[in-house]
C-alpha cells in the first residue's frame, strides 16, 4: 500500500498524556507534553494519533473546582464525570 518511508506503526494516545495543559488544575507533572512518553515513540519511530478530550471539549479547561486534585483521583474522576 505505502512505499515510502513510513513505518506503519502508530499509536493512539490520550489527549492529556501529550498536552498536559489539558488536564484539571493542579495535576500536570510537564510543563507542556509528556516529554518522557513522547520520546519514547519518537525515538521508536511511532506515528502519533492524539485523541481528543471529553472532558476539555465539554468543560473546557475549568473543571469547576481548583481543589479537584487534592481530592482522591476516583472522587475527582466521579465529580468530573457527573459534571459531564
Amino acid at each position: 500500500m505505502f512505499e515510502d518511508a513510513r513505518s506503519r506503526k502508530v499509536v493512539f494516545v490520550a489527549h492529556c498524556i501529550l498536552n498536559q495543559n489539558s488536564i484539571s488544575d493542579g495535576t500536570a507533572s510537564f510543563p507542556g507534553s509528556n516529554e518522557l512518553v513522547l520520546r519514547a515513540l519518537l525515538d521508536a519511530k511511532i506515528g502519533i494519533v492524539q485523541m481528543p478530550c471529553p472532558e476539555l471539549s465539554c468543560l473546557g479547561l475549568d473543571r469547576g473546582d481548583p481543589e479537584g486534585a487534592r481530592r482522591p483521583l476516583l472522587e475527582e474522576n466521579s465529580r468530573i464525570r457527573r459534571s459531564l
